[in-house]
């Protein structure tokens, strides 16, 4: 997955993202009182492998419609965005 550590990504007991029991990502907040913010960034982070899959596959999709085009090319900014080619 482009340099990516594979999916799929779920959170662990203490809520870091991890793969295949490897730590991809601890989620922390700087928000102080606001106690559901990281989860929330952490269960967002960890659904984006699957995120990303399902963009690529909607993007292909998306080029067999001759009014799919305006949302291909968003598709594909995405795209490059998340592999930081952006």
């Amino acid at each position: 997955m482009n340099g990516f550590t594979d999916g799929p990504w779920t959170l662990d007991e203490d809520g870091d993202v991890v793969s295949g029991g490897t730590i991809v990502c601890v989620v922390v907040t700087t928000d102080k009182g606001n106690d559901d913010e990281a989860p929330a960034n952490a269960k967002l982070i960890a659904a984006a492998p699957e995120l990303l899959d399902m963009v690529r596959r909607c993007e292909l999709w998306l080029g067999t419609l001759p009014e799919g085009r305006a949302m291909q090319l968003a598709c594909q900014s995405l795209i490059l965005k998340a592999e930081g080619r952006s």
